[in-house]
């Protein structure tokens, strides 16, 4: 279940759409635009649907509002009105609305809006997770490569020591190969991404270093259940 707020003057016509989206979505309710800031701001749904026309702030201004805030500029904002003029719908658009939505509606085709919206915002939450674990993944594979660098030196240079001092102590002889045996215990570290192959640039193709560290396996995201408000 998706939540979303769910904000509107007309008590009549937000019972009926909170009825309507109650079976698909957790819906959280605000009789205006002030309580919808104060809902969206408290509780961070996935997804906005409000009124236009409403006291205190607006639909504008609401959308304004929330789109200004860091911790709700990337909730998806769907404007709901019976004004049907383009300048109204581009004004809307220009401050920040995702959708725009027509009264008198279908709810079928609010559902499908409204979860066009929440998959667009679920792919847009991937493709930044996938992007910071391919950063991720190559600063890791920067810093084994690294200590790999001195490891292979130390790991080079013991042998050659034992055989050039003979009569080395055995306890001496016993440390070096002690050190050799951690070195390469360390040198063979591998790295995993788990950036699906279709979004990640380690896998065959993309000379990355961190592949060549070790496997990959892909992992499902999960994300948290949708909010309206």
């Amino acid at each position: 279940r998706r939540a979303r707020a769910l904000g509107d003057r007309a008590p009549e016509l937000r019972a009926f759409i909170v009825k309507s989206l109650r079976d698909r979505y957790d819906v959280l309710e605000a009789a205006d635009g002030e309580a919808g800031l104060i809902v969206a701001a408290d509780r961070l749904p996935d997804l906005i649907l409000s009124d236009l026309m409403m006291p205190g702030l607006d639909g504008i201004e609401l959308c304004q509002a929330l789109k200004a805030s860091p911790q709700t500029a990337a909730i998806p904002f769907v404007l709901l009105t019976a004004r049907s003029d383009i300048e109204t719908r581009l004004q809307g658009l220009e401050h920040g609305a995702d959708d725009y939505l027509l009264k008198p509606f279908h709810v079928d085709e609010l559902r499908a809006r409204l979860d066009v919206q929440l998959r667009l915002r679920q792919l847009a939450t991937r493709a930044a997770l996938h992007e910071k674990l391919a950063t991720v993944g190559t600063l890791v594979a920067g810093v084994a490569h690294e200590l790999r660098n001195p490891l292979n030196g130390i790991i080079n240079a013991m042998g050659p020591l034992k055989e050039l001092i003979p009569s080395l102590p055995e306890e001496t002889a016993a440390l070096i190969d002690l050190a050799v045996q951690s070195a390469r215990r360390v040198e063979p570290t591998r790295i995993a991404c788990h950036a699906p192959q279709s979004t990640c640039a380690h896998w065959p193709g993309a000379k990355c270093r961190v592949r060549k560290a070790g496997a990959f396996r892909g992992r499902t995201v999960r994300t948290k259940s949708a909010r309206i408000v």
